[in-house]
């Protein structure tokens, strides 16, 4: 027994991927990705989205589209979801933008704070409270995951005073 569980005990919470060949280009990872992403594991999608630019060759474009397009899907889901009471675990957005910043430097695409500001942009949509709650709720695990993935620990601070002045405007 270990400290904190069994040892050796697999995790109760492990994402269950889809059987996809080893040798399969990186749409077939992103494609599944999606999948994962629309059926509600963000983990999973996370994953695949992972394994997806472990294919990429670094030239195709597509690649980079689909990658480009995460914070807009995201974005939509998690405010569409807002009304079914739904919080999405954003901040594992960071594990996947963090990922993409060490493999591919010259990749820019700032998938969480894209998130971070078409969600909090939906804030004078809210038409209740509780709605309120969740957009925020949902921006600020956005801003945790950055925090936790940061690459320069003086980006923290200015992640914070972004999510105060959502708090504040909220």
């Amino acid at each position: 027994m270990g400290l904190f569980g069994r040892k050796g005990k697999k995790g109760a919470d492990a994402p269950e991927l889809p059987d996809i060949p080893a040798d399969a280009p990186w749409s077939s990872f992103a494609d599944a990705a999606g999948r994962q992403w629309r059926s509600g594991d963000l983990r999973g999608a996370v994953a695949l989205w992972k394994q997806s630019a472990d294919r990429w060759d670094g030239k195709d474009e597509g690649f980079l589209r689909v990658y480009r397009g995460i914070p807009r899907r995201f974005s939509e889901k998690v405010v569409s979801d807002i009304s079914k009471g739904v919080l999405h675990p954003c901040h594992q957005l960071a594990e996947l933008e963090s990922y993409m910043s060490l493999k591919f430097p010259d990749v820019t695409a700032s998938v969480c704070r894209e998130s971070f500001d078409s969600v909090s942009s939906k804030l004078d949509r809210m038409d209740s409270d509780d709605h309120v709650v969740l957009l925020c709720m949902n921006c600020f695990y956005l801003q945790i995951g950055r925090m936790g993935w940061a690459a320069d620990i003086r980006d923290v601070p200015l992640l914070c005073r972004s999510a105060s002045a959502l708090a504040e405007r909220s």
